[in-house]
C-alpha cells in the first residue's frame, strides 16, 4: 500500500493469558501467498506448563485473511466449505497444544506441540501446473 510501512495483527485474546506469536513465518506460494505462523495462549496458571494455539495463515502483502479457502479442516479435499462466521477459515487448532513451527510437506502442513503430538492439515496449493512449459518448432 502507497505511503504505508507494513501491517500488524491485533490478537485481541478477551482472557489475560495473552495470544502471542513465538515463531517465524513462512511465506508458502499457494492458492495465493501466504504467511503461515503459530500463534500460543499459555495456561492460565504460570505454575502450569502447557496451553493452547493456531497454526495462522494471513495474506502476506496486507495482513488480511485470504480470499480463498486454505485449510480442509473437515478433511474433505475440497477448500471451497472450509467457514467460520461466513469466511474462510484463516486459523486452526490442531490439538498439539502450543503449536511450534509449521513445516510444509507435500500439500500438508505439519506441525508439533507442547502436548508432545505431531499433526498435519491439508492445505490448498492451487492448481497445479503440468505438462508442456513451452515449445518451439526447430527446422533444419
Amino acid at each position: 500500500m502507497i505511503g504505508k510501512k507494513g501491517w500488524f495483527i491485533d490478537l485481541q485474546d478477551p482472557t489475560p493469558r495473552g495470544e502471542r506469536i513465538v515463531t517465524s513465518s513462512q511465506l508458502i506460494t499457494a492458492v495465493q501467498p501466504t504467511l503461515i505462523v503459530s500463534s500460543i495462549i499459555p495456561d492460565p496458571d504460570p505454575c502450569v506448563p502447557g496451553g493452547s494455539g493456531y497454526l495462522n495463515a494471513v495474506n502476506g502483502f496486507t495482513g488480511a485473511r485470504l480470499t480463498s479457502g486454505f485449510f480442509d479442516i473437515n478433511g474433505n479435499s475440497s477448500f471451497a466449505d472450509d467457514l467460520v462466521g461466513g469466511a474462510f477459515a484463516g486459523s486452526v487448532d490442531l490439538g498439539v497444544g502450543m503449536p511450534g513451527e509449521g513445516i510444509l510437506v507435500g500439500d500438508q502442513i505439519v506441525v508439533g506441540g507442547s502436548s508432545g503430538e505431531i499433526k498435519s492439515i491439508k492445505i490448498n496449493l492451487g492448481a497445479k501446473k503440468t505438462g508442456r512449459i513451452s515449445w518451439r518448432e526447430i527446422r533444419q
